[in-house]
């Protein structure tokens, strides 16, 4: 008979590795994506700090080390409401599931809601298929990802897991009375 101390235990130790594997694969593109060029393209943020990337479908190893043309310009503005603080960032080129991206800025909303994009670049052409993406930090996927799971935990699933323990702890007992 296994002990509740060894599943709790387990369970605690998986998720962990849950959480970590999150700070792994960062999500590059878990708000969305806009082309570059493009103008006025809504994306839903949340409130708070999201990372801004420059992204380029494609072959990882023929794109190569990524350079952000010095003739990028992207705007983004609310639809309402207050104004949407840009601050610039420069990452390391990273490969992604269909190409790779560079962390270019972090964009501090000041409110979940729709906002809008305007992007452009005189050397696009060169870029193949550019596009703005906007993702998760490696912490930001972690704080998602135990979100998720306290949120599973909240519904039906939670329920089965209080089952399941409470029969753990019932289990010891019910067989001692029926050895008597």
């Amino acid at each position: 008979m296994i002990s509740v101390s060894a599943v709790l235990g387990i369970a605690f130790a998986a998720l962990i590795v849950y959480l970590l594997l999150g700070a792994l694969n960062g999500d590059s593109d878990h708000y969305g994506r806009v082309a570059i060029p493009a103008q006025n393209v809504p994306i839903e943020l949340p409130e708070g700090e999201t990372d801004l990337y420059l992204a380029v479908r494609g072959d990882p190893e023929r794109i190569g080390d990524l350079q952000v043309p010095a003739d990028l310009q992207f705007a983004i503005a609310p639809e309402q409401g207050d104004a949407v603080r840009v601050d610039g960032r420069n990452g390391d080129t990273e490969q992604t599931d269909d190409g790779v991206s560079k962390l270019i800025a972090a964009v501090i909303a000041p409110q979940e809601g729709t906002y809008l994009v305007t992007a452009s670049a005189g050397a696009d052409g060169q870029l193949g298929a550019a596009e703005l993406t906007f993702g998760l930090s490696p912490l930001g996927a972690v704080v998602e990802r135990f979100k998720d799971v306290v949120d599973e935990l909240n519904g039906p699933t939670g329920i089965v897991v209080l089952i399941a323990l409470g029969a753990l702890l019932v289990a010891p007992r019910l067989g001692r009375a029926l050895k008597r």
